[in-house]
């Protein structure tokens, strides 16, 4: 066989199709789901402390509230 035979025998390249959007890649994914309980996690501390210092602050509040009733 000649050089040229095979070169006809060979078929055309073809280029792969587009590669969509959608479904991400799986880093993507766990990506989204470490900013989800990193932002849950987050929220809860926030929470947690203000309810701390709000707790602390009635406490003050009381305790000043004791000393003056106590001075009296």
């Amino acid at each position: 066989m000649d050089s040229e035979e095979l070169l006809a025998q060979l078929a055309d390249i073809r280029l792969p199709g587009e590669i969509s959007w959608w479904p991400p890649a799986p880093g993507w994914w766990i990506l989204a789901a470490l900013a989800l309980v990193s932002g849950i996690f987050a929220w809860r501390a926030y929470v947690r402390a203000r309810d701390t210092k709000l707790l602390l602050s009635f406490a003050l509040a009381e305790i000043e509230l004791c000393i003056e009733n106590y001075s009296q």
